[in-house]
């Protein structure tokens, strides 16, 4: 599902299974799927990524970018359960992760979470 329509439906997705298709984005350790590249400052149209580790995890399973506080900016997919957002900054959050993938030099790499 695009992160646009389900953003667009509101709370009617809460608490089912999902796969998001869009951006993921790492700023500071924080992470988030938007629909393009051109949200990836605008939190309130942003899907925020709630696992443990999560940041860890990427680093010990994709290349991140280097030198400056966007640590991934990269087409990517994942399923999980749609929640409310525990941050007012973004419109709903993804927990409960069963996949993850991000696209990168045209190759997909499962992050292992």
């Amino acid at each position: 599902m695009r992160v646009a329509d389900l953003i667009q439906a509101g709370g009617k997705f809460e608490g089912k299974k999902i796969t998001i298709e869009g951006v993921f984005v790492m700023v500071r350790g924080v992470g988030y799927f938007v629909q393009d590249a051109t949200d990836r400052d605008n939190r309130g149209k942003a899907i925020l990524v709630v696992s443990p580790g999560l940041e860890k995890a990427l680093l010990s399973s994709v290349p991140a970018y280097g030198g400056g506080p966007i640590s991934y900016r990269d087409n990517a997919e994942i399923a999980g359960v749609i929640i409310p957002s525990p941050s007012s900054e973004f419109a709903l959050a993804i927990t409960e992760i069963e996949d993850f993938a991000i696209y990168k030099y045209n190759e997909r790499m499962r992050v292992n979470i």
